[in-house]
C-alpha cells in the first residue's frame, strides 16, 4: 500500500477511455431506492430531535444507534480514527480491458471505494451499503461475498499499455481515507504475425489483420496512426468502406492467412514470403448468389510524408499530406487503371514498392494518400453466378510488396527489381534489331543502308519473302483480330443501326467472297452474331468510332476474341491467317511468277502433275459456286508496239465449271503502266488432259510491256498450266522467263504474327459486355460498370485472353507475337508482346509515353512508325526527319516511317526523300 496524492483534481470524464461497470443501479430497484430515501429522511429527523443545541445541523457528530452506520452531519471534520482501505487488490487483463478486484473492509464507517486511473478520478459508481451515485441512494446487492463493489472492469483500452489504479475508501459523510492502494497493470499485446523476406523486408500483422509495422534491414518504417489492411465497399451502397477484420493464422510454410466474412462475402487473404518480395493473394467468394459490384482496397499505413512519389523514370513528386499521388489512365469516362504494373515511394535511403504481376490482369490502381490511410491498391470486381470457368460469384487477385534495393534511383530501382522478379515477362526473342518498314524494300538500292528488320508479310509475294530472308528482315503475318469489317461504298453518310444489322444479315445469306483470304464472309457474319459483345440494352456496339474510311466507307463489328467461346471465333480466324500464310510460305515458289490475290489464295506450284519437267502451276477452286480466283502473273516482259507475237500455253482441267472458262492471258501495258488490252487462251469446262492453246496477235501502238496472267474469273474446279510461250512472230526466242516453272525455291516461313491496333483503353477494349453467356468462358474476374453499377466483362480483359493464347501458340512453334501496341497497353499486355512499338504522329513523343515504351520494353526491341499525315501535304523535311530520329534514339527506340505527307504517300517509294536522308 502507498499514498496516492491528496491534491488530485476532479476528473475530466472526456479524457477517459470507454468504461463499463456492472455496479450501476438497476432499473428494477427504483422503487426500493425511493423507499430507502424516505427511511433515511426519518432517521435524519430522529437524529436531529435527539441532538443538543438549537442548530438543525450541530457541529458535533451524531451517530446512529447501529454500530454499522456512521455519518457526519455538520462541519468538515473527519473521524479521528483512520478509515481502513481495501485489501487484496488483484487484476486480470485482456487486449483491451483490465478487471481489478479487491476485498472491502467491513465496518459501519465504510461506504464505497473511490478509484483513480493514471492519476485521474473516475466517476463514483462503487458503493457498499449506502451510497450516493448521480443523485440516487441505493442498497447494494450481495452475491456470495463477491459484491459489485469489490471489482472494477475497464474496457476500450489500448493493447500492450500500462495503466495504474489507485483506490481509497470513503465514508458515509464523504470523508476520504488517507491510505491508498496502488497497482499497475498492462493490457495484453495483440498477437503479432511476421512475414519476412530473405532480403530484409519485414511485415507485421495482428491477430485481426491490422498492419502494425514494416521494417527494412531492422530499420522501422514510420507508420501513420491508422490500422491499415483490407477493406471493401459495395458500389451500390452509400456506406463507406467496411474494414475487413477477421482471424489470422500462421501456416507451416511461413505464410499467413487471414479469413473474414462480411456482408455475405467470404474473403481469404494470404501473405506469402518469397525470397525478395511478399506476395499477397486474395480470394473473394459471394454467398448470396446474386450480382454484386464491389471494390476491395488494401492500405499499407506507412507515413511517407516528405518522401518521393515517382510517376515514371523521369518524373517524381514530393509527398505532402492531403494530396493523392497516382499515375493512372482512363478506360471509359470514369474507370481508371494503373499505367505501370509497379510503383515506388521512398526517400533515397529506403524505398517501398507495390506491384502487380502482369500475368494476373485486373482493373486496379495504386496510389499514396495520407487521408486514405497511406500506400494503397484498389481493385474493381463484379461478382456473378454466371462465371462458370472461374467459379460462380468468385474473384481473386495478386499483388506484391518489395523493397527497392537501390532507393536513390527511385522508379528506376523499382523497375529494375521488377525485371529481376519476373524475368519471363521481358525475354527478348529476336536476334536482329532495326527499322519497321511496310513496303518497297525490294526496290531500294543498297537497302542495307537503312537497317530494315521488321515488315508485314500479308499478301506478300513469295519473292519478297525470299528477299527479306536474304537481307535479314523478319516477315510477320498481319492480323487485326478485334472484329469484322465490311464495306458500304463511297457514301460517307453513316447507316442507321438497323441498316448495319441488315447488312450483316444479308452477308450471312450471300457472302461468298473471302474474308482476309481465309474464310467466306457468310461465316464471318454468322460469327459476329455469336461472339459480339452487347451493351446494357442488348444491342451490338456499332458506335460511330467503328464507321471508318479504308478505300471505301466501312463498318467494323466488334467481336469478343476470347478463344474459349464456342464455334468459329475471332481467335480462330486470325490463327487461320497466320497458319495459311505460313503454309504457303513453306511451299515451292517458281521464280519470275507471283500470285496477285484478289480473292482466295488458290495458286500453287505443283510437284505431282506436270506436262514436262517436274513442276506446273495449279489453280484449285473447291465447291460448285462461281468464284474469282487469284491471278498468277509473270514478271513484266519488254515488248514492242505494233508488233506481231505468237502466244501459247498448255492447260489441263478437272471438274471445271461456272460462268467463265479457265484462261491464260497476255495483258498489254503502256510505258506508264496503263492497262491497254489483253489476249485470252481459253480452256474448256469439265475434265480434260493436257492441251495446247495458241494465237498470234499484234500489240497496240502504245504497248511497252506484256504480262502473262492465269486465272478463272468466275467458276470452279482445278486448272493446271505448263510450258507458256511468248515470242516475236518468226523467232524461236521464248520471252517468258521460267516458262515451265522449273526454276523453284522453297519459300521461308513467316517469323510470326503481327497484330494491329492493340489498345487497353480505346475502341474494343473499353466495351462493357453485358452478354451473360459469354461470362461463362472468362479466365479472369468481371468488373462493374460505373454507369449501371452492374457486373460486366470488360473488353480489355477479353483481349488479354486472346493474346495469352496466341502468345502460347507462337512460342510453342518457335515464332514471335509482335504488335502495333499503343502506350497504355503496356501494363496489361507488355509481357505477351515480343517486339512492341506503335505508329506515332509527332516528331517528338510525349515524354511520359516514351518513358513508358522504354521502361516496359526493357531489353526487348522497341520500334515505332511515323505517319506524317496530319501536318499538311508538304513532304517531311530533312530537319524534321533528323528531329524525329534523334528523339527516338534518345529513348532507345528504332525510328521507322511510313507516310511522308498528308497525301499519305509512302516515304520509301520516293527515292528523293530517302536518298536525301540516307
Amino acid at each position: 500500500m502507498g499514498a496516492f496524492p491528496d491534491h488530485i483534481s476532479k476528473p475530466d470524464r472526456r479524457a477517459y477511455p470507454k468504461m463499463h461497470c456492472t455496479a450501476l443501479p438497476k432499473k428494477g430497484h427504483i422503487r426500493q431506492y425511493v423507499e430507502y430515501l424516505l427511511a433515511i429522511a426519518c432517521i435524519s429527523l430522529l437524529l436531529f430531535v435527539s441532538s443538543s443545541g438549537t442548530s438543525a445541523f450541530p457541529r458535533t457528530s451524531g451517530v446512529h444507534a447501529s454500530e454499522e452506520l456512521s455519518a457526519t452531519w455538520s462541519g468538515p471534520k473527519a473521524h479521528v480514527a483512520p478509515l481502513p482501505c481495501v485489501t487484496n487488490l488483484n487484476h486480470t487483463a485482456g487486449r483491451t480491458w483490465i478487471n481489478w478486484t479487491w476485498t472491502n473492509r467491513e465496518g459501519a464507517r465504510f461506504t464505497y471505494a473511490r478509484i483513480y486511473l493514471n492519476g485521474n478520478r473516475l466517476p463514483e459508481i462503487m458503493y457498499r451499503h449506502i451510497g450516493f451515485a448521480y443523485g440516487l441512494v441505493y442498497l447494494s446487492e450481495m452475491h456470495g461475498g463477491a459484491t459489485p463493489e469489490s471489482f472494477y472492469n475497464m474496457t476500450g483500452l489500448k493493447s500492450g499499455t500500462c495503466y495504474e489504479i489507485g483506490i481509497c475508501t470513503v465514508d458515509i459523510s464523504g470523508n476520504t481515507g488517507k491510505t491508498w492502494v496502488n497497482q499497475t497493470a498492462e493490457t495484453t499485446r495483440r498477437a503479432e504475425f511476421i512475414v519476412r523476406t530473405s532480403d530484409g523486408l519485414e511485415f507485421n500483422l495482428t491477430e485481426d489483420g491490422t498492419v502494425t509495422g514494416m521494417t527494412i534491414d531492422d530499420s522501422r518504417i514510420p507508420m501513420l496512426f491508422l490500422p491499415g489492411g483490407f477493406s471493401f465497399g459495395e458500389v451500390s451502397s452509400t456506406t463507406p468502406g467496411i474494414p475487413l477484420s477477421g482471424t489470422v493464422e500462421k501456416n507451416p510454410d511461413g505464410s499467413i492467412t487471414e479469413r473474414v466474412i462480411s456482408s455475405d462475402i467470404t474473403f481469404k487473404f494470404d501473405y506469402i514470403p518469397k525470397d525478395r518480395y511478399i506476395e499477397v493473394h486474395g480470394d473473394i467468394q459471394d454467398m448470396q448468389g446474386v450480382d454484386r459490384a464491389i471494390q476491395v482496397q488494401y492500405v499499407l499505413p506507412v507515413d511517407s510524408t516528405g518522401w518521393q512519389w515517382d510517376d515514371d523514370i523521369r518524373k517524381g513528386r514530393k509527398i505532402e499530406s492531403g494530396t493523392r499521388y497516382e499515375n493512372v489512365y482512363k478506360i471509359g469516362d470514369v474507370r481508371t487503371q494503373n499505367t505501370y504494373p509497379f510503383t515506388f515511394v521512398g526517400d533515397g535511403r529506403q524505398g517501398i514498392c507495390i506491384a502487380v504481376p502482369m500475368d494476373v490482369p485486373r482493373i486496379y490502381r495504386i496510389g499514396y494518400d495520407t487521408d486514405a490511410g497511406g500506400y494503397l491498391i484498389e481493385y474493381d470486381f463484379g461478382l456473378s453466378n454466371c462465371t462458370d470457368k472461374i467459379g460462380a460469384g468468385h474473384a481473386n487477385f495478386t499483388f506484391i510488396l518489395y523493397r527497392a534495393d537501390e532507393p536513390k534511383w527511385g522508379f528506376r530501382a523499382a523497375a529494375k527489381k521488377y525485371y529481376e522478379l519476373y524475368p519471363g515477362f521481358f525475354v527478348k526473342r529476336n536476334d536482329r534489331e532495326g527499322l519497321w518498314v511496310i513496303d518497297h524494300q525490294m526496290n531500294i538500292p543498297d537497302v542495307t543502308d537503312f537497317g530494315f528488320t521488321f515488315t508485314d508479310s500479308h499478301c506478300m509475294p513469295p519473292s519478297e519473302r525470299i528477299f527479306n530472308e536474304m537481307h535479314g528482315i523478319y516477315s510477320m503475318e498481319y492480323s487485326e483480330p478485334w472484329g469484322y469489317r465490311t464495306y458500304f461504298g463511297d457514301d460517307p453518310a453513316e447507316p442507321s443501326y438497323k441498316e448495319k444489322i441488315a447488312r450483316l444479315d444479308k452477308e450471312i445469306v450471300d457472302g461468298t467472297d473471302p474474308y482476309e483470304y481465309v474464310i467466306p464472309r457468310s461465316q464471318m457474319a454468322s460469327s459476329v452474331l455469336e461472339t459480339c459483345p452487347l451493351d446494357k440494352n442488348g444491342n451490338q456496339y456499332l458506335l460511330p468510332c467503328f464507321w471508318e474510311h479504308f478505300l471505301e466507307w466501312s463498318q467494323s463489328y466488334p467481336m469478343n476474341p476470347d478463344p474459349d467461346i464456342p464455334g468459329l471465333n475471332r481467335f480462330d480466324v486470325s490463327y487461320l491467317e497466320y497458319s495459311m500464310d505460313n503454309g504457303r510460305s513453306s511451299s515451292v515458289h517458281a521464280h519470275n511468277w507471283a500470285p496477285i490475290v484478289v480473292g482466295w489464295h488458290n495458286w500453287h506450284i505443283a510437284d505431282d502433275v506436270s506436262r514436262t519437267g517436274s513442276y506446273s502451276a495449279k489453280l484449285d477452286i473447291g465447291g460448285t459456286d462461281d468464284a474469282i480466283s487469284s491471278v498468277l502473273c509473270s514478271d513484266l516482259i519488254a515488248a514492242s508496239p505494233s508488233t506481231q507475237y505468237v502466244f501459247s500455253a498448255w492447260g489441263r482441267t478437272y471438274h471445271c465449271g461456272g460462268s467463265a472458262f479457265p484462261a491464260v492471258r497476255a495483258a498489254e501495258y503502256a510505258a506508264d503502266g496503263t492497262y491497254m488490252t489483253q489476249r485470252n487462251l481459253h480452256y474448256g469446262h469439265g475434265t480434260n488432259d493436257w492441251a495446247q492453246r495458241s494465237m498470234a496477235f499484234t500489240t497496240t501502238s502504245d504497248t511497252a510491256t506484256i504480262r502473262i496472267c492465269n486465272n478463272i474469273y468466275g467458276g470452279h474446279g482445278t486448272f493446271w498450266v505448263d510450258d507458256v510461250s511468248l515470242s516475236v512472230d518468226g523467232t524461236a526466242n521464248n520471252l517468258v522467263r521460267n516458262s515451265g516453272f522449273e526454276s523453284t525455291e522453297y519459300v521461308p516461313q513467316c517469323d510470326g504474327l503481327r497484330l494491329d491496333s492493340l489498345s487497353a483503353h480505346g475502341r474494343s477494349a473499353l466495351l462493357e459486355n453485358y452478354r451473360r453467356r459469354q461470362w461463362a468462358y472468362t479466365d479472369h474476374p468481371l468488373v462493374f460498370s460505373y454507369d449501371t453499377r452492374q457486373p460486366v466483362l470488360l473488353g480489355t480483359l477479353s483481349q488479354y485472353e486472346y493474346l495469352a493464347a496466341m502468345q502460347a501458340n507462337m512460342s510453342d512453334a518457335g515464332k514471335r507475337l509482335d504488335a502495333n501496341m499503343f502506350s497504355y497497353a503496356y501494363s496489361f499486355y507488355g509481357h505477351l508482346i515480343d517486339v512492341p512499338g506503335s505508329e506515332v504522329w509527332e516528331l517528338r513523343m510525349d515524354c511520359a509515353d516514351a518513358s513508358l515504351h522504354r521502361t516496359m520494353s526493357y531489353q526487348k526491341t522497341n520500334r515505332n512508325l511515323l505517319n506524317w499525315d496530319r501536318h499538311g501535304n508538304d513532304p517531311i523535311t530533312h530537319k524534321e526527319m533528323e528531329m524525329y530520329i534523334n528523339d527516338q534514339m534518345f529513348y532507345g527506340m528504332f525510328p521507322g516511317i511510313w507516310y511522308a505527307s498528308g497525301k499519305q504517300d509512302d516515304y520509301w517509294a520516293d527515292a528523293t526523300l530517302y536518298g536525301r536522308d540516307r
